[in-house]
Order: structure tokens, then sequence, then C-alpha cells
């Protein structure tokens, strides 16, 4: 009996996210491109090591790169990255 199936579907079925947000992220707020992928991806190292919140890691990002948006704002950028990945899924 099957009880539990594990896949990680983020890069494979599921395309953009972090490196995707901090060029967005960069481009409308004319910014380093690297620096703002390290700030995200930093506090969300943080986030998935429960060091902190996600609803934290999202708002010291934007103060750490010092952006007009709220943290939310910063959240849907990054959810607007993600798509299928149509070679895998047609």
């Amino acid at each position: 009996m099957i009880k539990l199936i594990i896949f990680d579907a983020y890069g494979v079925v599921i395309t953009g996210g972090y490196p995707f947000t901090a060029k967005k992220v960069a481009k409308r707020f004319k910014i380093n491109e690297k620096h703002a992928y390290k700030i995200i991806y930093g506090f969300f190292n943080e986030a998935a090591e429960r060091k902190i919140s996600q609803k934290s890691a999202w708002e010291k990002a934007v103060k750490a790169l010092n952006i007009s948006i709220t943290g939310k704002e910063l959240k849907q950028i990054h959810y607007s990255t993600f798509g299928l990945n149509k070679q895998i899924l047609p």
C-alpha cells in the first residue's frame, strides 16, 4: 500500500521562481539583479529553515531592497513568475 508520494515540482513541472522574481524586481526598481536575488533568496532560506515566517521573509526582503512596495506585493510578483513547463506537461 502506497502511503506517501513526494515529488519536487519546482524547476521540473513548474517554471519561474527566485531568479525570475529578482529579474522582475531589478528591472522595475532599477536595482542590481544579483543583489536582489541574494536578498530575496537569503530571506527565503531563513523561512525554509523556520527561522522566520514567510510573511516576515517578504517584508524583510522589501525593506532590505529599499523598494516602494509591500511584502504582499513582492509575493504577488514572485507568484506571477510561475507557469507550467510546457515541455513536461503539454
